[in-house]
C-alpha cells in the first residue's frame, strides 16, 4: 500500500515482544482479563489529558508518579508514538545531516517513558551506522526509572543517560546536542513555557543541529506546536520541514483550522483489542510535527534543488473523490489553497494528480488559476516528489 513518500508504520516485533515480557503480558495473543487494568488507565490518562478543565490538576498530579498509569502509557500511547517520529526522520535522512555525523549527540526532552526516544534508537539501529549518545529529560525521575529498565530490557546499542528537566522553566544548558526531540509536551506544560524553551533550545542545539517536535493531531495542541513555529521562525529559527512556506501558517487564520498528519500503520492485535475496551479507534496515526534549525536548509533543497514554493506545495487534506472531479488542498506560499481536477481532463501529464495522499510534496506546472482555488487541466504537469 503506498502511502504518500513513506511506507507504512508499524511496532518491531522483537519490541512488541520485549514490550510484554517488561509488563508481563502476552501480547502476540492478548487477553482482554489481563489488560483490563490497562484499559481503565488508559481511559484515565485519556481524560485527564484531553479535557482542558481536567488536564491542568490531572498534571500536577505527576500522573506518571503512579505505577499503574506509567505502565499504561508504555503499553498504549507508548505504542501508537513510537512510530510517528520516523516521518521527519525519513526526511531528514534525505539530507546530509546523518552522513556529517560519526556519533549523534541526542536530547529527548520531556522523554516521560520513553516512546519518541526508543523511535528514535530502533530508526538509528536500522537506518545508519551510526554511533550515537541518547540522554532522556523528564521532571518525574520515576518515570525515567521506567525508561531507564525497559531500555536495558531492549538491548539496544547506543549507551543511554538520564536528566530532570522541568520544560516549564527551563534554563540554558552548558551540554550541545545534534538533535533534540520532543513528542507530546506541549499539552503538559504552562501556557507561557514557550517563552522559556525557546532561549534553552536556541543553549542546547549545536549550529548544524536539529529540533523534532511532535504532537497530536488535537485542534488546540496542533495549533499551539503550530504557534509555536511562528515563533521560531519570527526569531531567527529556518524550517526544513513540512511546510512548504516559511510564511506564518495558513493554518491559523481561521480559529478552526489546524495541520496534522494522518499515517496508516499495521496496528498490532494488543492495541486493536485495547482499542475496543477503551473506545479508541488508533486505525491510523494522526500527528502534527516540525523540524527546525539554525542553519537554513530545507527540505526542498536536497529533493528538488530549489526552493519554488508556488508551483512545489504540501498536501495537507485527504484526496476528495467527488462526482465529477478529484479535489486536495495544498500549502505553501500561496496559502492554505484548494487544487481540483475535473475528471473529464485526466491525461498523461496530471495522472498523478489521482494518487495523491495527505502530505504528499507534488511539483505542478501549467495550473489555471481560477477565483477559489487552483485548476489542473489537461496540460498540468504533477508530479509526486519521492
Amino acid at each position: 500500500m503506498r502511502t504518500g513518500n513513506w511506507v507504512m508504520l508499524y511496532l518491531p516485533d522483537d519490541y512488541i515482544q520485549r514490550l510484554g515480557d517488561f509488563l508481563q503480558l502476552h501480547l502476540d495473543e492478548p487477553i482482554p482479563r489481563t489488560l483490563k487494568p490497562f484499559a481503565e488507565a488508559i481511559t484515565d490518562i485519556s481524560e485527564g489529558l484531553k479535557k482542558k478543565n481536567k488536564r491542568s490538576e490531572f498534571i500536577r498530579r505527576i500522573y506518571l508518579d503512579q505505577k499503574v498509569f506509567r505502565d499504561a502509557y508504555l503499553l498504549y500511547y507508548g505504542s501508537i508514538n513510537f512510530p510517528k517520529i520516523h516521518i521527519p526522520l525519513a526526511e531528514i535522512q534525505k539530507s546530509d545531516f546523518f552522513n556529517q555525523k560519526k556519533n549523534l549527540r541526542v536530547l529527548d526532552a520531556g522523554s516521560g517513558t520513553g516512546s519518541m526516544l526508543l523511535g528514535l534508537a530502533y530508526w538509528l539501529k536500522n537506518e545508519t551506522t551510526l554511533t550515537a549518545e541518547l540522554t532522556a529529560s523528564d521532571y518525574a525521575s520515576s518515570s525515567l526509572d521506567t525508561l531507564s529498565a525497559f531500555y536495558k530490557a531492549l538491548a539496544l546499542p547506543y549507551p543511554l543517560r538520564t536528566q530532570i528537566l522541568n520544560l516549564n522553566h527551563a534554563v540554558p544548558s552548558e551540554n550541545k546536542f545534534d538533535l533534540i526531540t520532543a513528542g507530546n509536551v506541549l499539552n503538559e506544560l504552562e501556557p507561557d513555557a514557550e517563552s522559556h524553551i525557546l532561549p534553552w533550545l536556541d543553549a542546547a542545539l549545536a549550529q548544524d543541529g536539529l529540533v523534532i517536535w511532535i504532537e497530536p493531531a488535537l485542534m488546540d495542541l496542533s495549533r499551539r506546536l503550530l504557534t509555536f513555529r511562528d515563533r521560531m521562525l519570527k526569531e531567527g529559527w529556518f524550517l526544513y520541514s513540512p511546510c512548504f512556506t516559511s510564511n506564518p501558517c495558513p493554518a491559523l487564520t481561521e480559529k478552526t483550522d489546524w495541520c496534522h498528519h494522518d499515517v496508516p500503520w499495521q496496528r498490532p492485535e494488543f492495541i486493536r483489542v485495547l482499542d475496543g475496551m477503551t473506545g479508541h479507534i488508533r486505525q491510523s496515526l494522526k500527528f502534527t510535527y516540525i523540524v527546525m534549525g539554525k542553519r537554513d536548509i530545507h527540505l526542498s533543497d536536497v529533493t528538488i534543488g530549489n526552493r519554488d514554493f508556488l508551483s512545489t506545495v504540501r498536501v495537507v487534506s485527504e484526496r476528495f473523490e467527488e462526482k465529477g472531479r478529484i479535489r486536495v488542498f495544498g500549502c505553501n506560499d500561496r496559502g492554505r489553497c484548494a487544487y481540483s481536477m475535473n475528471k473529464r481532463d485526466k491525461s498523461d501529464d496530471n495522472s498523478a494528480f489521482r494518487k495523491i495522499e495527505r502530505y504528499d510534496v507534488v511539483q505542478l506546472a501549467e495550473t489555471e488559476e481560477k477565483s477559489n482555488y487552483i485548476g489542473i487541466g489537461k496540460n498540468t504537469k504533477v508530479h509526486i516528489v519521492g
